[in-house]
């Protein structure tokens, strides 16, 4: 499989909607943000400068994976990955 990883876009808070909605409920609390409502949580995320995050893409378009680094001070960062269920 190949997977193309980039940034997080405004267009793609339909893919990220579908891939966090597949994410069983037991999962869902590893998330530091809430993911319920995916589209707000995505637009935080474009717009929030301080973490990185990523979605990797099959080529049909379907996300295969969210990626998060996120630095909480100045000697440490949270990392994340979240393989598609």
């Amino acid at each position: 499989m190949t997977a193309e990883l980039r940034e997080l876009r405004p267009e793609d808070s339909d893919a990220l909607r579908g891939f966090f909605a597949d994410v069983p409920s037991d999962d869902r609390t590893f998330f530091k943000e809430d993911i319920s409502d995916a589209a707000r949580a995505g637009e935080r995320w474009i717009a929030e400068q301080r973490s990185v995050r990523r979605l990797s893409f099959e080529g049909d378009g379907a996300v295969v994976a969210f990626h998060a680094v996120a630095g909480c001070r100045a000697h440490e960062t949270r990392r994340g990955l979240a393989p598609a269920p």
